[in-house]
């Protein structure tokens, strides 16, 4: 009951009626990261999310004590022999960062809306530390209300759906051939003008390519191209770079993940590997496509995801294996950057900031005729900003957008806009990450294992963030309230604010004189992006 109720029933002073104080789960901040959280129920126990997997960490576990009790059945204290003590729940304290979590599950519902999908997911991932910065689905719930909404919108769908991936996988197969030295950027490939017979059935592509170059082929996601470099790669190796990548397997101990599907090569058919080379005939979830990109972006390492900080012991950063050398990861990058700069991912592209990344448009299959749906498609793109030395990775997925059924066109604008907010966010107001020496090359752990014949040794890779400097009332900018004011206190600074949020601008105030300046500072909701110049 709510306390005005409760004061109401109390002041009916009826016989026989008491009250009884329970402690409840509130989520304060309602529907941000509600699939992630998951719930509890009225005992406290973890039913879905987070809370389901870690409900041993949160709960704690009982004791048993033996006492004996008078013919009242009175407890005797004196005579109570503790058998095992109990244990208090201890806290989680999460990767996500709730600023990029709110832009992404603003950008996504928006999105959702106005593409007319049914469901959309949004995966932030951090490729130097493993971290998941913002994990989003579309339809959202409110955890403190998880009855008002249907047991789907509950469902973390970046963790349990599984689906075909499209041209997102064509980079692998690159990188494969990269690593066998089978191909570089500029090995020609005949796309046979835009047609490709193989195990009996012709494949086509969107365009009439001839000859393009390898870094053409994924410009312009050539379907052919990608067959014929996945042709010269070959199943055995095409199957092994893609699993070094992540596919086919759980990444977390998250028992909401689902593993995908990849086949292994003696079920292929004839056609399996063209089909994989364009991503079908597998199956993967966004988590995975933020790790194997992730592992892009840093150089070559595949990390395993994670989306516990503390307690510690739960789940370090750990290198999984080198899937790719840091040569070969920086040439693919480049690749993927003139994706974005002017192929089909333009719509991607960031002002004042390099991105690099694939799109993806995979069609659905329909389980009433068992064919592939002429219409509804998975619309995906995933990229990485900047596109140099990347500070993050962002998979975007909307379920079968009706306005644009494109990924170049439905979920690469999506990712321009958390792209760019949450860079705003991060070189402003979040702690910078030393650059320098975050991903070393661990030394081999198993020679006998890994796409490149090395295993490095699973490590803990975090590192102390060190927070940007506050040398004068300028460097407020960006930062928020509590953290403003806690640094103007600090230095004996005289503040006078305005709005809420983010500080915007900051100027002296017209009427301080210079013995007792008084500094005005602007503050917007949500404010991302912004310089110390104030613009």
């Amino acid at each position: 009951m709510s306390p005005e109720n409760a004061r109401e029933v109390y002041d009916l002073g009826l016989a026989g009626i008491g009250f009884v104080k329970e402690s409840r789960r509130f989520y304060p901040k309602k529907e941000l990261a509600g699939q992630l959280l998951g719930f509890v129920d009225l005992d406290g126990k973890g039913l879905e999310g987070l809370e389901r997997t870690f409900d041993f960490v949160l709960r704690g576990q009982g004791g048993r004590v033996i006492t004996e009790i008078d013919a009242k059945r009175r407890r005797l204290p004196v005579l109570e022999q503790v058998i095992e003590r109990r244990t208090a729940g201890r806290d989680l304290v999460l990767t996500l960062d709730h600023v990029i979590q709110h832009i992404v599950e603003r950008e996504l519902s928006r999105a959702v809306k106005s593409e007319r999908a049914k469901s959309g997911v949004v995966v932030v991932f951090d490729p130097r530390l493993g971290d998941v910065l913002a994990m989003a689905t579309a339809p959202g719930f409110d955890p403190n209300r998880f009855r008002k909404s249907a047991a789907a919108d509950w469902r973390n769908r970046a963790l349990s759906d599984t689906f075909e991936p499209g041209s997102t996988m064509k980079p692998f197969a690159v990188a494969g051939c990269l690593e066998e030295k089978r191909c570089n950027p500029e090995t020609v490939i005949d796309c046979g003008m835009g047609s490709f017979r193989i195990g009996g059935h012709t494949f086509t592509d969107h365009h009439r390519y001839g000859y393009l170059s390898v870094a053409d082929v994924l410009k312009h996601s050539s379907n052919i191209g990608a067959m014929k470099i996945a042709l010269r790669l070959g199943r055995q190796r095409l199957y092994q770079t893609l699993g070094a990548f992540g596919f086919g397997k759980k990444l977390t101990a998250l028992s909401q993940e689902a593993a995908g599907r990849l086949p292994p090569p003696e079920k292929w058919s004839k056609t399996t590997i063209a089909a994989v080379a364009m991503g079908y005939e597998m199956m993967a979830t966004p988590l995975q496509l933020a790790a194997a990109y992730g592992a892009i972006a840093n150089g070559g390492l595949l990390l395993r995801p994670r989306f516990v900080l503390s307690p510690s012991h739960l789940e370090p950063s750990e290198v999984l294996g080198r899937v790719l050398s840091t040569k070969n990861a920086r040439a693919l990058r480049k690749m993927l950057q003139r994706v974005v700069e002017g192929g089909t991912g333009k719509a991607g592209r960031i002002q004042g900031l390099t991105a690099a990344g694939k799109t993806g448009t995979a069609k659905k299959l329909d389980p009433r005729t068992g064919k592939y749906s002429p219409t509804a498609v998975r619309a995906t793109f995933v990229g990485m900003i900047p596109a140099e030395d990347p500070e993050i990775v962002i998979v975007v997925t909307l379920d079968e957008p009706k306005k644009n059924p494109w990924g170049g066109l439905a979920a690469a604008p999506v990712f321009r806009a958390i792209g760019r907010q949450t860079m705003g966010y991060l070189r402003t107001s979040r702690p910078v990450v030393p650059p320098d020496g975050l991903l070393p090359d661990p030394k081999p752990r198993d020679s006998s294992k890994g796409p490149n014949g090395d295993k490095p040794r699973p490590r803990d890779l975090g590192h102390p963030r060190r927070p940007r400097a506050v040398e004068s009332p300028a460097d407020l900018v960006g930062l928020s309230m509590r953290r403003a004011l806690r640094e103007a206190q600090n230095r004996g600074w005289s503040l006078r604010v305005s709005g809420s949020g983010y500080a915007a601008a900051v100027h002296l105030d017209a009427q301080s004189d210079r013995e007792h300046p008084i500094w005005n500072v602007a503050f917007k909701p949500g404010l991302i992006g912004v310089t110390k110049g104030g613009r």
